[in-house]
């Protein structure tokens, strides 16, 4: 039982699984849950507008923080007090003051976390204390009886994360709230969920309970019949939901299958269906009859891997872009041309390989010709200088005025200036092929000047 903090369509919903609608902001436009309302002359006001944000003058990025003596600082630089640490010896903002001494934010969670044997009672808590030996000891021993970090609830020494709880009643406690059913009862099908998140780590848990995995996971036990992967595919792919979809399936509340082909035809069909029809009538055959034909039959044989996956998403991809392409310079597909495909491989040379999937597909079917370009040449480097003569055409290049390399504007790729050799020059170095970073619209005799970079 839990205070109310809104009654919804599905019912009462307590302040932690609440989540405010959204509505525009009235700072940066966008429609975002609102955390202060309109008044006094101020818009409707987001949580991301609400906060102080400023360039922090420690780390330089644009975050959260506050102002002190006029400088504007982030939440993790802001300067707290700070002492050498107790347990490390550097020095770093204080987190807590204990028995020992300072002891910083590190030191604190990795002690809290290791209870170990007290150097005088021999009774395993949290080392808060030091004697005159230099030897770890707990709170009771150290005199202060309250820093003994035992929960409450269970005994277990250390681990302490709330309300003088350890991790693992607190996650028993939040999951058996939001698994309840009302009457105090889990479904039978949530059981094995239960059972394997209360066996997991229990930080683990909590950080994927602070995700919006709480109001998933209180839907699902509201309706656990409507637990399936079909409910998955109807939210959105996020990390939430695959995460919420692996720990299902490894509970076997739900059954196991190949999760990247699924994937992918999940993907295919969301992304065709923003497609315009026009588009749709050639690239839906193309991805169901081509791509995912093969990528079928991949995952029978269980061959079909994450990068088989991604590669699948590129030749899609790529047939969209090119047909998007085409509409914009009032071209039909069966009107295209061996110079039309070279233009657009000018404009996206990289997915070169992913549309060929497409075209082979294209003019199997008689939609295309058959359209060939050229394939760009591997200039990689075959001649390379020897240390005696890169220190000769370096000692040229700073002695001798002007200087013997002639200048020669970058290449497009490149953001350096470079000096080019003459060709009648009688450096050992006037013939060498360019170094591996050469552009391949540079002569084989550029080369790197210090004098001019």
């Amino acid at each position: 039982m839990r205070p109310v903090r809104a009654n919804t369509d599905r019912g009462p919903v307590c302040r932690k699984c609440y989540v405010t609608p959204p509505r525009q902001c009235g700072v940066c436009g966008e429609h975002r849950p609102i955390v202060v309302r309109a008044g006094d002359g101020k818009p409707d006001t987001c949580e991301r507008c609400y906060r102080n944000l400023g360039d922090c003058v420690t780390c330089g990025r644009h975050r959260d923080g506050s102002v002190l003596d006029g400088r504007f600082y982030c939440a993790t630089c802001y300067p707290g007090t700070q002492s050498p640490c107790a347990i490390c010896g550097h020095t770093k903002r204080v987190k807590a003051n204990w028995p020992l001494g300072p002891v910083c934010a590190t030191c604190r969670q990795r002690r809290g976390r290791a209870p170990a044997p007290c150097g005088h009672c021999g009774t395993t808590r949290v080392l808060v204390g030091r004697d005159d030996r230099g030897t770890d000891i707990c709170g009771p021993c150290a005199g202060h009886p309250s820093l003994d970090f035992t929960c409450r609830r269970c005994g277990h020494p250390g681990d302490i994360y709330a309300d003088g709880c350890c991790t693992r009643c607190v996650v028993a406690e939040r999951l058996a709230e939001l698994f309840d059913r009302g009457d105090g009862t889990v479904a039978p099908r949530l059981q094995p969920l239960l059972k394997v998140l209360k066996s997991a780590n229990p930080w683990s848990v909590l950080n994927w309970l602070r995700r919006n995995t709480s109001t998933l996971l209180a839907e699902f036990a509201a309706r656990p019949d409507a637990l399936t992967h079909a409910t998955l595919d109807a939210l959105p792919q996020d990390q939430v939901t695959r995460f919420t979809r692996a720990t299902l399936v490894v509970a076997g509340v739900l059954p196991d299958r190949h999760e990247q082909f699924a994937q992918l035809r999940l993907w295919a069909d969301n992304t065709l269906r923003e497609l315009p029809p026009r588009q749709q009538r050639i690239l839906r055959p193309f991805a169901e009859w081509d791509v995912l034909r093969a990528a079928r039959r991949r995952t029978a044989r269980g061959r079909y891997t994450e990068n088989a996956a991604a590669g699948d998403r590129a030749e899609i991809r790529a047939a969209i872009m090119f047909l998007t392409w085409l509409d914009d310079h009032d071209l039909q597909l069966h009107d295209v041309t061996s110079a039309h495909l070279e233009r657009w491989l000018e404009l996206h040379p990289t997915r070169a390989k992913a549309l060929r999937a497409f075209l082979c597909w294209t003019h199997a079917r008689h939609l295309t010709v058959k359209l060939t370009t050229t394939s760009p040449g591997r200039w990689l480097p075959s001649q390379f200088l020897t240390d005696d003569e890169h220190y000769q055409q370096l000692r040229r290049c700073l002695t001798e005025r002007p200087c013997p390399w002639t200048y020669a504007s970058p290449a497009p790729s490149s953001g350096s200036t470079h000096c080019r050799a003459p060709a009648s020059s009688n450096s050992p170095v006037a013939s060498s092929t360019a170094t591996a970073s050469t552009p391949t619209s540079r002569s084989p005799s550029t080369r790197y000047c210090c004098h001019h970079r």
